[in-house]
C-alpha cells in the first residue's frame, strides 16, 4: 500500500481508509499487513520465479530484493533495461519462464 500510495499520490489518510474498509469488508478476518507478498511467501514456502527489472519506475527493485531474500525456494531472473511493461513480451523473459515451469 505504501508504494501504491506513492505512485498514486494519495494521502496518508485516503491509504488508511482503503485499508480499514478493505479489512472491514473482510470481517477483519483478513487484515492488510498479512497481504504482504513477502509474508505470503514465507508462511507458503513455495517456489516462486521472480522476473523483476532491476531499474523499473513503477515497482522499486527493493520490493522485488525483498521477495529474493524470503528463502531459497526463491528463484530470481533479474532483467535489465525491460522496465515494467516489456518485461512480459521480452523472449528471453518467455523462455526463462517457460523453462521454469518445466522444470517445476
Amino acid at each position: 500500500m505504501d508504494a501504491a500510495r506513492e505512485y498514486l499520490n494519495v494521502t496518508e489518510a485516503v491509504a488508511r481508509r482503503i485499508r480499514d474498509r478493505f479489512e472491514a469488508h473482510h470481517g477483519h478476518r483478513v487484515t492488510w499487513d498479512r497481504l504482504s507478498v513477502v509474508e505470503l511467501l514465507r508462511a507458503a514456502r513455495c517456489a516462486t520465479l521472480v522476473i523483476h527489472d532491476r531499474f523499473d519506475r513503477e515497482v522499486p527493485d527493493s520490493h522485488s530484493h525483498a521477495i529474493r531474500t524470503v528463502g531459497s525456494y526463491i528463484e530470481a531472473s533479474p532483467t535489465v533495461g525491460l522496465g515494467n511493461r516489456r518485461t512480459l513480451s521480452h523472449a528471453g523473459v518467455i523462455k526463462t519462464s517457460v523453462a521454469y515451469f518445466k522444470r517445476a
